[in-house]
This record gives structure tokens, sequence and C-alpha cells, in this order.
């Protein structure tokens, strides 16, 4: 009796353990989105100027383009436990740091710890979710759940309190995420080491399926979180209407994870990559005729209801295919989004020092651009 007790005990604790497992992307999400959205505009207000501003939000790229495909390759030997062990201690170190930065340029190596972090974080996440598409669409819910309050709630303390304020709740998240790494079982954390030709994983399939459009997602996903809110600040819309237009472009993502797979997949899967890459381009050109706030609401959650199609389409294309290589595969999908994570608010930087709305015509010249390279192609293998 007392045996069955206590392994039904350990049951439980397993099992309450796995829901908080669960809920661990929706903590991170808030720290590193809250942070990504307010600390720009926090160090435009201290006197950063748009060039130094967009090399604030691209620094945490810096290292994130390279790290997570090495990570994905370590956390088979160390194990996930370990992993977030590290990535959560950097994240909660460099949040905690935030508050006593005088200096906007020291906001630069302070984003580029920060991004190291999250490089140990964010791959083993991935990889734990990706042994069914059942667990991968919890994990983006959950981390879609997290970019949709982030905004709002960094919003009404932003103008309750103060900007400063929100790095605290980056800490508060990161510390419990932290916490909850380090009381992980020991058990099963390692993934099954396997030989890279081994791998089930169709390596040409998953790259070329991957590269543009999770660079895309990149691209506009920290280009919007570092300029809009600056935009705004510029037609001087408040800071609490900046969270809530980000809180329906982050709620549109989730309403895209919730749909069923086969809606998001109704044109085939190429065919509908295509589509919602091409209306989320689209759709920041509307920010160049300073349209009221109300329509950059409807078009903020369009956008990321685009964003959040195109995004679950590569990522359970990838993780399907990995076979064995899931962290890998993570690694090498969070360095491809790494990439356009810098060169979104990096490039961004640039052109906003000529106009601020030019900024939001650089998605559309992108994915013109590759859209006609790709028919250029296609008629060249026809005409062979």
């Amino acid at each position: 009796m007392g045996a069955t007790g206590s392994q039904n005990v350990k049951q439980d604790f397993h099992a309450g353990y796995r829901l908080t497992m669960e809920v661990m992307p929706l903590f991170s999400e808030v720290a590193m989105v809250i942070t990504s959205i307010y600390l720009p505009l926090y160090s435009y207000r201290l006197g950063a100027d748009e060039f130094v501003v967009g090399s604030i939000g691209a620094a945490q790229s810096i290292t994130y383009i390279f790290i997570p495909f090495f990570a994905g390759l370590l956390s088979s030997r160390l194990g996930q436990r370990k992993m977030l062990c590290i990535g959560f201690m950097i994240t909660s170190f460099t949040y905690a740091f935030y508050l006593s930065i005088p200096q906007p340029i020291l906001f630069i190596p302070a984003r580029v710890l920060e991004g190291f972090g999250w490089s140990f974080v964010w791959p083993t996440l991935e990889a734990r979710a990706g042994e069914s598409l059942k667990s991968l669409r919890i994990f983006n819910v959950m981390w879609g759940a997290g970019s949709t309050v982030a905004p709002y709630l960094g919003g009404i303390l932003s103008q309750k309190a103060s900007l400063a304020v929100t790095f605290s709740v980056s800490f508060s998240a990161t510390m419990f995420s932290l916490l909850i790494s380090v009381l992980m079982p020991r058990t099963g954390l390692k993934q099954k080491p396997s030989d890279r030709n081994s791998s089930t994983g169709n390596v040409k399939v998953i790259t070329s399926s991957l590269f543009f459009y999770g660079f895309l997602y990149g691209f506009m996903s920290l280009m919007i979180v570092t300029f809009f809110p600056i935009y705004c600040d510029v037609r001087n819309i408040t800071v609490e209407n900046v969270g809530y237009a980000l809180t329906m472009m982050n709620f549109g993502k989730v309403v895209a994870f919730l749909a069923p797979v086969h809606s998001r997949n109704i044109f085939g899967r190429i065919g509908s990559t295509i589509i919602w890459a091409l209306v989320a381009s689209l759709l920041p050109l509307l920010a160049i005729f300073d349209v009221a706030v109300e329509y950059l609401f409807i078009a903020l959650f369009l956008l990321g209801f685009s964003l959040g199609f195109m995004y679950s389409l590569i990522l359970s294309d990838i993780m399907m295919k990995a076979g064995e290589r899931k962290g890998y595969y993570a690694g090498l999908f969070e360095s491809i989004l790494g990439t356009g994570f810098f060169l979104g608010p990096f490039l961004g930087g640039m052109v906003a020092s000529l106009a601020i709305r030019y900024v939001f015509m650089m998605p559309a010249i992108f994915t013109g651009s590759f859209l006609a390279l790709k028919a250029l192609d296609v008629l060249r293998s026809h005409a062979h």
C-alpha cells in the first residue's frame, strides 16, 4: 500500500511538472517580448538616435544567429535540464543588469549577452515540443499566448509606472523558469545521440523549406516590435495603445496556432506558405499612409495571423522530418530566425534615419524580390 501510494505521488508530481513545463514557453516569451518592445523605446527616450535604437534591437541576435545551432547539437550531450538552467541564469542576470544601465549605448553588449542566454532556451523547448504535432501545437499556443500578454502588460505598466518596470517583469519570469528548470527530473532528459548520416530527416527538403520564410518571420517580427513603438511615438500615439496594437498582432498568431492543421495547409504546403508570406509582407505598408489607430489594430491582427500560419507550417514541416535530430534542426531553425531578428532592426535603423515610415516597406521589397527570383527559376527550368 505504501509503495503504491508513493508511486501515485510520484506519477502526480511528474504529471503536474509536465504541465508546468508546457507553460514555460509562455513565461519565456513574456520575458523576451516585453523587453524587445519596450527597451528600444526606453533607449529612444534616453536620447538614443534611430540607428542606435536599431542596433540595440539587433544586438540580441548577434549571438542568436550562431549559438542556437551549436546549442541544438550540445543538448544531446548536456541534456535539456542543464541547457535550460544555463539559458535562464544568463537571461535573469541580464534583465537585472538592465535596471542599472545609465547610457543607451551600453544596452548593446547587454543585449548580446541576453541573446546568448535565449540561444540555449528556445532550441531546447522546441526540441521537447517536436515529439508530436499535438505537443508542437501546445508549444505554439503557449508562446503565442505569452507574446499576446507581453505588449498589453508592458503598455499598462509603462503608462501607470515607468518603462523600466517592464525589465522587472522579465526578470521575474526568467527567475521562475530557472526554478522550474532546476527542479526538472533528471530522468529522460537527454536526447538520443544519433549519427548525422543516419538521420531520418531530409536535409535538402528541410533547409529549402525553412530558409527564406524563417528569415522573413524573424525579420518582420523584430522589425515591427522595434520600430512600431517609435513610429507611434512620432505620431503621438500613447504607449498604452502601442501595447494594445502589438497585443492584437500576437493574438492573431495565437488564433492561427489554434486553427486545425488542414486549414493552415489549404493551398498545399508550399502554396500556403507563399500566400501567407505575401499577405504578411503587404500589411505593414498601411503605416506609410498614417491610417487611424483602429485600422492599425486590425492590420496588426491580420499580420500576426498571417505570420502565425506561416510559422506553424514551417516548424511542423521541420520537426516532422527531423527524425531523431530534433535538437539539431531546432537549433538550425532558431539560427535562421536569428538572422532575421538581427537584420530586421539593423537595416531598419539605417532606413529609419531617413524616415520611420520607410521601414515598413522593407518586408514587401524582400518578399517581392524573393518571389520574383523563384518565378525566374521556375521559368528557366521549364525552358530547359
